[in-house]
């Protein structure tokens, strides 16, 4: 953070624009491996709902499909916690598996992960897996997350919000109030936004089990968070990750 700080109120020329801008960039896509699987995932149509069953047999037996892989068989092979900054920070919070096992909590929330030849066939073989959800009201907003009375996304939490919020004050802030010229009481509304990057999340892995190495190229902000979260999840130490 001290060596940050040298950027600060400076113009920082970007590195990258030229390979990206003459085509030499390398995205995940261009990753080609020998003998490479792709992978695609089922995602929620709901915002919450139960699960009550998946039927994957289809999916399992269409062209080109390696394996199918719902919550349930996936929960013995890795260890919940708390996926993404969440996990990273530490914020306090239920712990949870990446793929659904008995509930949906947002639209596209992991539900199954179809692992084929191709991509196309991958796809194809989602579209084959059905779900019966038992849909449960959503918590659409923060005025709404602030009900106590609202549904609890996490059955096993106290409520829907995350953490905080924290309050330092510094000086004599009731004093400063009470001697103003003037009050203002104000109520801000942040709408919701996102990046729009040139490339979406995805990833390439190949681990080899000889060296017990796992070698990841992978689109994000944060590659020492990502190695940091699958030694958690997979028990692979993070000095046997490489990229």
């Amino acid at each position: 953070m001290v060596i940050a700080e040298r950027f600060t109120g400076t113009s920082v020329r970007r590195k990258e624009d030229a390979r990206i801008l003459t085509g030499r960039g390398t995205y995940v896509a261009d990753i080609e491996l020998p003998d490479m699987l792709h992978a695609t995932f089922l995602r929620s149509p709901v915002a919450h709902a139960r699960i009550r069953s998946i039927d994957a047999s289809a999916a399992r037996h269409a062209p080109g499909v390696i394996a199918v892989y719902t919550g349930a068989d996936l929960a013995p092979l890795v260890v919940a916690g708390q996926v993404g900054i969440a996990g990273r920070f530490h914020v306090p919070g239920p712990s949870f598996f990446a793929i659904a096992t008995d509930k949906v909590r947002l639209v596209g929330d992991l539900v199954a992960l179809v692992v084929a030849e191709t991509r196309a066939l991958a796809e194809d073989a989602c579209e084959l897996i059905e779900v019966d959800y038992h849909v449960l009201p959503a918590i659409a907003t923060a005025k709404q997350a602030f009900d106590p009375l609202a549904p609890l996304i996490f059955d096993d939490a106290a409520g829907n919000i995350a953490g905080g919020p924290n309050t330092v004050s510094h000086g004599d802030v009731e004093g400063a109030f009470a001697n103003g010229d003037r009050t203002l009481r104000v109520n801000l509304q942040q709408h919701r936004h996102q990046n729009v990057p040139m490339e979406t999340r995805g990833g390439v892995f190949s681990y080899e089990p000889a060296t017990e190495e796992l070698t990841v190229w992978i689109a994000c902000q944060g590659v020492h968070n990502v190695r940091d979260t699958l030694a958690e999840l997979t028990g692979i130490p993070a000095e046997a990750q490489a990229r």
